[in-house]
């Protein structure tokens, strides 16, 4: 931050002198139209906001955030650069400025929809005794049908159901659906956990060896 405007004599805050022209040339030598000697700051703040705001969003995504950033920016600089002089370079100011603004706003937004944590559990997998009463590929490939999961106690799986994280099955093909590895699933779905393979996410229905008639 430069401690005045003035280049030379006569020179009143709030104007951009021509040293401040070489100082706030953009990338590729273009110099706003409003950074000429004896344009005031406000001009140049109009020039900029356009370029600060699509920067930004290039950057960010979040438009309408931005677009609040940028503004805030843009008042900041239109108290502070006329007290204490435009800096080396105004498109950069507002740029890093204006993106502390939005990251603070990113930050509050997280926070106000920040749920409550939930409760640590053991890995269903390590808690759950398989019980396996018939050989995986002979279950994978047999005959199967669809039940309700609160029919499925005491039937054989015929599909692999793995919380995820870590993907480590509760049930294999060709494992016992028991009591213990139903309730450790579904406590695993309700708690938020994505339940991984099975044909219904939701455990409504599990896939089972169907029954000789």
């Amino acid at each position: 931050m430069t401690a005045g405007l003035g280049d030379g004599p006569g020179m009143a805050h709030g104007t951009v002198p021509g040293a401040a022209v070489r100082r706030a040339a953009v990338p590729g030598g273009a110099v706003p139209r409003a950074a000429v000697p004896g344009a005031t700051a406000e001009d140049l703040l109009r020039e900029l906001a356009p370029q600060v705001l699509g920067a930004l969003a290039r950057r960010y995504g979040h438009f309408d955030l931005c677009e609040d950033a940028v503004q805030e920016a843009l008042l900041a600089a239109a108290v502070q650069w006329p007290r204490e002089g435009v800096p080396g370079s105004p498109r950069g100011w507002l740029i890093t400025v204006a993106s502390r603004r939005l990251t603070d706003a990113l930050a509050d937004s997280i926070e106000r929809h920040r749920g409550a944590p939930r409760t640590l559990a053991p890995t269903a997998a390590w808690i759950v005794e398989p019980s396996p009463v018939v050989a995986p590929r002979e279950a994978f490939f047999g005959r199967s049908e669809t039940v309700p999961t609160a029919e499925a106690v005491g039937r054989v799986s015929a599909e692999l159901i793995a919380p995820y994280p870590p993907g480590v099955p509760v049930l294999a093909p060709g494992e016992l659906v028991t009591e213990p590895a139903l309730g450790a699933l579904l406590a695993a779905r309700d708690d938020g956990v994505r339940i991984a393979y099975a044909r219904s996410p939701g455990l409504e229905t599990i896939d089972v060896l169907a029954r000789d008639r």
